[in-house]
């Protein structure tokens, strides 16, 4: 089994209409997990089938219950993602996850949107993953983070990235 079918089946479980979708979701990533130990997934280091699970939930917030599951979804596989040996987080699941975190956290507090966006955007810069999209994701869905970190009267294109930020980075 490859990773691309894995992929290929979560983004047709992400489009589907199925009230079960994201239990779905985390049911193909347990198996796929149990694939790359078991050594069946050929290069297990891509985190492209996480990546896609992590899509699947930045593009499912119609409404409340489904950003609920998404939310639940998206922070599981996120940490599935990171106690794994194999992948590792890359700039796109960062991207992916900003942009979810902006869509599936409409109706939380601005003090909780701000911890969720503080937290993952510290584990972009950790990773030195930080790319000038990610920070134009912080500069509109949180301007205040974006503000604390680049100053006032920034923009994304006027923002300085420090190097550090940016070492994890294939460009």
């Amino acid at each position: 089994t490859s990773q691309a079918s894995y992929v290929t089946v979560i983004i047709a479980w992400g489009r589907s209409s199925d009230p079960n979708l994201f239990q779905h979701v985390e049911e193909l990533l347990e198996r796929y997990k149990v694939a790359v130990d078991g050594g069946f997934i050929t290069n297990p280091r891509s985190p492209n089938v996480y990546n896609a699970a992590l899509s699947v939930c930045r593009f499912n917030a119609e409404s409340e219950k489904l950003r609920d599951q998404a939310l639940g979804t998206l922070f599981a596989t996120l940490e599935q993602l990171r106690k794994g040996t194999q992948a590792k987080p890359d700039q796109f699941t960062y991207l992916t996850v900003l942009e979810a975190l902006d869509r599936l956290m409409v109706d939380d507090s601005l003090e909780e949107r701000n911890e969720a966006f503080d937290r993952e955007f510290s584990n972009c810069i950790s990773d030195g993953l930080v790319s000038p999209k990610i920070v134009g994701v912080i500069y509109s869905a949180t301007p205040q983070l974006f503000e604390k970190l680049f100053g006032q009267g920034k923009t994304p294109s006027s923002a300085e990235i420090p190097k550090s930020w940016l070492k994890g980075l294939r460009i």
